[in-house]
């Protein structure tokens, strides 16, 4: 991102080199605050935790100075806070994430502060950086900071940046394809001798649906970070000072022009369709001039582009545009459009709420990822998965209203049933005797049991025969004197079919008498198993049941509400679709 704009003009170079030198001064890198150990979940009195404190706790987030760093969040002085699901707020799927969830159509105001592990007293870290995270689905929230010295996105426009008179205001412009992760979605806040940071959370719409904010921290103590101020004349042609922006300060040794200079009202051009594409203005090389010796190329390079703004009356749309440079005679042109658009109906700086007596469907998000399967022995009910979403857009005025399910459930696997596993035959002994046919053996064994109905090693198919551990068989049969036949023992009981072996049983018989000189061999099975009658553990499960749907609930409001009905599934896991 910031490769692109130091091509722009040497004053943002400046600024560049110098966001650069503040990014690698951190010499093995910011170190990440550890969300993971969540001491108490209370936050403003909304949560599993009761009692004193309501605050969500981050415990030994962090070390400083050879003291324990803990995170508290609780509520600023005079507000309130919502939660649409208070079991979320704590730690995420990462040991360095966090979140606090947030009902729909409401607001609050947070203070994350840095204590002492043991006295609870404010530990002030000479750097602290805040990052709060863009989604993959479209989300429409709103993050307002104040007190940080400079602020950072990791991709350039997820984020739009709004001025206002309770500080600097993030709104999620567009969600963000890359994992939490990897950083690519962060919005970062840099804060010098920090104890404490306050933070404006947000989000519009109807009220009743759950949005989660998720942030990482993390403190380095050798930042610096330059800054400078919007003074007079930094504004090119066609541009003014934005207004209250003189003084404003800005990170790097000089001020880019976009963040001190608007472009003038009677620039402002308005398209009159819904919708641009193509290119606005192009360049090409003129034909058939004389070649220009010596000279030094010096192509052409876009200014930055403007702030967003409306384009006007109900399209829904707004529009950027950017100037381009100049190039010399052996330069290449600039190449490109120079104004954009998108269509943000969410906005209402692009969507005026005057347009939404209109007509508009309902439209829905996209669906969440499945929830993890957790592996557990429990032979009485499979695992299941879920997931859900959410309204993106309500409908308006006679548009049709969203159908169909907010979540859904489906099995994490088929069966639980394990079937009985034999090992491979060993190698067979040595012969017992050098002559007068001896005998050797070899075995096998049971490697798994049979599990949760699954078939047992019972019967041999290729003979239907009981299958056996251990077998016989006679060698070096030449003749030594007199014969004497084997001579076995009676088979055993059968042992097995108990708490130990629920799923097999086996019986045994022993040689009494080796074959001597030519007598009959011990060429017989020693050893048997054969499965048990199926335990009570594995008998048929009740049915699944799907009840019937409760009668649908009063709407939640005179407009744009919501009715809720419920059903109740008993027995086997069932695929449903909704509830």
């Amino acid at each position: 991102m910031w490769g692109v704009q130091c091509l722009l003009f040497p004053l943002v170079s400046l600024i560049c080199a110098a966001r650069a030198h503040f990014l690698q001064e951190c010499a093995d890198g910011p170190q990440k605050l550890l969300f993971n150990y969540v001491a108490h979940s209370n936050l403003g009195g909304r949560g599993p935790d009761a009692g004193e404190p309501k605050e969500l706790v981050f415990h030994k987030a962090a070390q400083h100075n050879g003291r324990c760093v803990e995170m508290d969040v609780g509520l600023a002085d005079g507000s309130s806070y919502e939660p649409q699901n208070p079991q979320q707020n704590g730690a995420a799927t990462a040991e360095t994430l966090g979140r606090v969830n947030l009902m729909s159509g409401t607001e609050t105001k947070l203070v994350f502060a840095l204590r002492d592990c043991e006295t609870k007293a404010k530990v002030e870290l000479p750097h602290f950086n805040l990052s709060f995270y863009a989604l993959n689905v479209p989300s429409p929230r709103s993050i307002t900071v104040t007190g940080y010295r400079a602020a950072f996105q990791a991709t350039e426009g997820l984020f739009n940046k709004e001025y206002t008179a309770d500080g600097t205001t993030f709104s999620a412009a567009t969600p963000c394809e890359s994992s939490l992760q990897s950083g690519d979605c962060a919005l970062t806040f840099y804060f010098e001798q920090a104890s404490e940071v306050t933070v404006s959370l947000k989000v519009p719409g109807v009220h009743g649906f759950g949005h989660l904010f998720y942030f990482s921290g993390s403190k380095c103590n050798t930042i610096r970070l330059p800054y400078a101020t919007c003074v007079a004349g930094v504004c090119g042609a066609d541009y003014v000072l934005k207004p209250n922006a003189l003084g404003k300060q800005c990170v790097g040794s000089a001020c880019e022009e976009t963040e001190c200079c608007q472009l003038r009202a009677d620039k402002i051009s308005y398209p009159l369709v819904q919708s641009c594409h193509g290119t606005e203005r192009a360049w090409r090389t003129c034909q058939d001039l004389p070649e220009c010796h010596p000279c030094i190329p010096v192509d052409c390079v876009f200014h930055p582009w403007t702030e967003w703004s409306p384009v006007g009356g109900c399209s829904g749309l707004c529009k950027r545009t950017r100037l381009p440079g100049q190039n010399n005679e052996c330069g290449n042109p600039c190449s490109g459009p120079t104004q954009e658009t998108v269509l943000r109906l969410d906005d209402p700086m692009c969507y005026p709420p005057h347009c939404e007596h209109k007509n508009r469907d309902c439209i829905w998000g996209q669906w969440n990822e499945w929830t993890h399967c957790h592996q557990e022995c429990n032979v009485c009910m499979l695992g299941q998965r879920y997931r859900s979403r959410e309204i993106y857009l309500a409908e308006l005025g006679n548009g049709l209203p969203c159908t169909g399910p907010w979540n859904e459930t489906e099995p994490c696997e088929a069966s639980h049933a394990r079937d009985c596993v034999m090992s491979d035959w060993a190698e067979w002994t040595g012969c017992s005797k050098p002559c007068g046919t001896g005998w050797q053996a070899r075995m096998r064994r049971v490697i798994q049991e049979a599990r949760y109905g699954g078939k047992s090693c019972d019967v041999d198919e290729s003979n239907g025969e009981f299958m056996v551990t251990r077998q016989t068989q006679p060698c070096n049969t030449e003749s030594c004197g007199n014969p004497v036949p084997c001579v076995l023992s009676d088979w055993s009981n059968w042992e097995g079919c108990d708490s130990d072996t629920p799923y097999q049983k086996f019986r045994f018989r022993d040689v009494l008498q080796t074959e001597m000189n030519g007598g009959k061999a011990c060429d017989v099975d020693l050893n048997e198993t054969a499965g048990c009658p199926t335990p009570p553990i594995d008998q048929p499960k009740p049915a699944c049941v799907i009840h019937e749907w409760s009668p649908w609930s009063e709407c939640s409001a005179t407009c744009g509400g919501q009715m809720v009905r419920s059903r109740k599934v008993t027995g086997e896991p069932c695929v449903l679709h909704g509830q």
